[in-house]
């Protein structure tokens, strides 16, 4: 192993032991949760014994520092702190247990990376079962001696023994092969640097090349030798410098076209968008005042509808009339005809009443004759003659009233015939007005349908037109984007100087009206 190697291993040795040395105390703490949680009466023992190998381990690193004494003292007492366990658990059911922290001390020792330490940690732990096993049996075992679980126990520690042993020869061999690599780290190192130096020529010859393109001085080349693997790049520039000067002279010829020729597109779309405004400002007035006229026949058309309704109900109601009329009239006729009937009736009644009267003549005659026996008879006739009296006159006052009342029902007859022969005139010349009332009516909606339509063409035209001038307007405004770019664009590429580049304004087109 290397020097270095060496140093780095045994600083990580030192490093580790000092941390082993102070972990021991732990133990104290361990020992003491363990021996209460167990009620053992040996825990004061146990404590005693433990404290005196942490000291054993802390002495040896204050007086013979970190080297393999103290770590093997280290790798001895954290085997004995198992063997502390071990004792205070004697007669527990934990006492077997405890022989497992045997093997993870001896795993511990590996952080010393010192195969000595292993080789005593493991020495250690053989004594302690072979020497107990003979001597003091119920210290290790709680069954009593048992030397087959001795063997075995041994057997496990080779193993485990055997396997740190790898474990920090793998660890010594990798250190190794990292200090190689180091060493071949520097050795690159150098002649990267060596490399450097060679870069650095080169890119300083670039850089100014770079910094005259900063600058817009496309005919700078690279003249000055550069190291073979940097030979590619010298030409590559140069090349690209020649191509990139051939484009931006192309660039500056087609600035220059593109700037007058976006010059004379924004002037037409100037008097374009001036011109779309004006005709859009004049649809809009024209479909504002064809919206007015079709209001107004829409409520032509409405004041129609309620005239062709009004004179088809005054129709309706001079039909109902008119056979009201005659109803009347039919009415009236058969009240001429009942009072004509009254009459006879009457009659009838004047002669009953004349009869009655003879009647009661007679039979006061009849009853003079019998005298006193007829006397009753005369009373009775004298009322009958009485009663045909006044039905006589009755029937004579009633006759003269329904005589009268045939005068008045022969006069309301007429006055309805009459009235009736001028509702059918009204009635005839009210559906006369109805029909001429329903051909305006139906004159109004065709010109209100035809007037919708007009409307709603126009108001598409004045939407389009609306949209047309929008359109406009942002064209306008992109020519005027388009031309300000292009003024930007020609100050940019005025930045970059060319060897035969003619900076010259092409032909401006013709300017539109």
């Amino acid at each position: 192993m290397s020097k270095t190697s060496q140093n780095s291993l045994d600083a990580i040795r030192a490093q580790h032991t000092a941390a082993l040395s102070y972990i021991q105390w732990a133990h104290i703490v361990l020992i003491l949760g363990v021996g209460l949680w167990i009620g053992s009466p040996k825990m004061v023992q146990a404590l005693g014994l433990s404290a005196m190998l942490s000291l054993a381990g802390s002495m040896s690193l204050a007086l013979l520092g970190n080297g393999p004494a103290t770590r093997c003292v280290v790798a001895a007492g954290f085997a004995m702190q198992a063997a502390c366990l071990t004792f205070m658990a004697s007669g527990h059911g934990w006492q077997i247990d405890m022989h497992m922290y045997f093997f993870a001390a001896l795993a511990i020792t590996v952080a010393l990376f010192d195969v000595r330490a292993v080789f005593v940690a493991a020495g250690t732990i053989a004594l302690h079962h072979l020497l107990l096993n003979f001597i003091a049996p119920s210290l290790v075992f709680p069954a009593g001696a048992d030397l087959a679980r001795v063997v075995l126990h041994a057997v496990i520690v080779v193993f485990q023994t055997a396997a740190l042993l790898l474990i920090i020869s793998n660890f010594t061999a990798a250190m190794e092969q990292a200090e190689n690599k180091s060493n071949e780290t520097v050795e690159a190192r150098k002649q990267i640097e060596a490399d450097a130096d060679e870069t650095q020529a080169a890119v300083d010859e670039l850089a100014a090349g770079l910094s005259a393109l900063a600058a817009g001085d496309l005919r700078r080349r690279l003249s000055d030798s550069f190291p073979s693997r940097y030979n590619r790049l010298r030409d590559d520039f140069n090349e690209s410098m020649e191509k990139l000067e051939h484009v931006m002279s192309e660039v500056i010829q087609h600035t220059q076209d593109i700037s007058n020729s976006s010059n004379e597109i924004s002037q037409a779309a100037d008097s374009l968008a001036r011109r779309s405004e004006t005709q859009a400002a004049d649809i809009e007035q024209t479909a504002a005042m064809l919206n007015d006229i079709t209001e107004t026949v829409h409520s032509t058309a409405e004041i129609s509808e309620k005239a062709d309704a009004t004179a088809g109900a005054t129709r309706n109601r001079a039909e109902s009339s008119g056979e009201v009329m005659s109803g009347a009239i039919g009415a009236m006729g058969d009240i001429e005809k009942s009072s004509e009937q009254i009459a006879q009736i009457v009659s009838v009644i004047d002669e009953i009443a004349f009869q009655t009267n003879l009647l009661a003549l007679n039979a006061g005659v009849e009853a003079a004759r019998a005298g006193d026996a007829g006397r009753g008879f005369a009373v009775v006739a004298t009322e009958v003659r009485d009663l045909a009296g006044r039905s006589s006159r009755a029937a004579n006052e009633i006759g003269e009233i329904i005589s009268k009342s045939q005068r008045q029902v022969e006069r309301g007859v007429e006055l309805v015939r009459r009235t009736g022969d001028e509702l059918r005139n009204i009635q005839s010349e009210v559906v006369e007005v109805s029909a001429s009332t329903s051909e305006i009516t139906t004159a109004t909606k065709q010109q209100s349908v035809a007037i919708e339509s007009v409307n709603k063409t126009l108001n598409q035209v004045s939407h389009v037109t609306q949209q047309n001038a929008a359109m406009v307007e942002e064209s306008t405004a992109a020519s005027h984007a388009l031309s300000r770019k292009a003024a930007s664009l020609r100050g940019l590429v005025g930045h970059f100087q060319t060897s035969g580049a003619q900076q010259g304004s092409a032909a401006p087109l013709q300017r539109i009206a």
